[in-house]
């Protein structure tokens, strides 16, 4: 199963893509490529990206003026050609088992959709959002996911959901056909990716939630 990481970037602070991408590169699953969306970055971040796909051949970096991440994001998602599709922001980390851990659970399950969990850090403080147990939710269910969506927080009847940011488009991987007819809307400037996740793939999608933190 071969997976493409979408990874949109403007003008990142280089220390921070730099990590983000070395996360990315000691995943401990290998049958993934990173697609690097330059969304029109400046001089230093364009040349640093040339010379880190060069050094590192499954990263491929593609530059086009700046349009939004939006966009950016939909250019990753034509110029994919894997199985599976995941996303990450240009200064996230992700944990090395990530990959490997969302295919075993596509391979144990049969999902079109794993959503991990998420650790936010700001300097000293950390907050970790993810389930309680590990869920499986069919087809007819998926309603129960964007409904806590919506609303923000689980009701009584999801408390196992616990705290996990269901509207976001990280940490997740998703089957790369059910987004044929999926984009992100371009006019959004803002939560963009609240939108994207439960659009028609999570709605016809078989998913898992897991509970580990990626």
């Amino acid at each position: 199963m071969t997976i493409d990481i979408i990874i949109a970037i403007y003008n990142t602070p280089l220390k921070d893509l730099e990590r983000c991408l070395n996360s990315i590169k000691n995943q401990t699953y290998k049958k993934w490529n990173a697609l690097l969306i330059d969304d029109g970055s400046n001089e230093e971040t364009k040349k640093w990206l040339d010379t880190w796909s060069k050094k590192n051949k499954k990263f491929k970096v593609y530059h086009k003026k700046n349009e939004g991440v939006s966009i950016a994001r939909n250019y990753g998602l034509k110029a994919s050609n894997a199985e599976y599709i995941m996303f990450s922001d240009s200064d996230d980390t992700i944990t090395t088992n990530c990959f490997e851990e969302a295919i075993n659970i596509i391979k144990k399950y049969d999902v079109d959709m794993v959503v991990g969990g998420t650790a936010i850090i700001y300097k000293k403080y950390t907050n970790n959002r993810c389930s309680k147990s590990d869920l499986i939710y069919k087809n007819n269910e998926i309603k129960e996911l964007l409904q806590y969506t919506i609303s923000g927080h689980s009701q009584k009847k999801d408390e196992k959901l616990n705290n996990i940011l269901l509207g976001r488009i990280y940490p997740k991987m998703y089957k790369k056909e059910l987004l044929k007819d999926v984009i992100f809307d371009s006019e959004l400037t803002m939560h963009e990716d609240n939108l994207f996740p439960y659009h028609k793939a999570a709605m016809l999608a078989n998913s898992a939630v897991n509970s580990a933190e990626q």
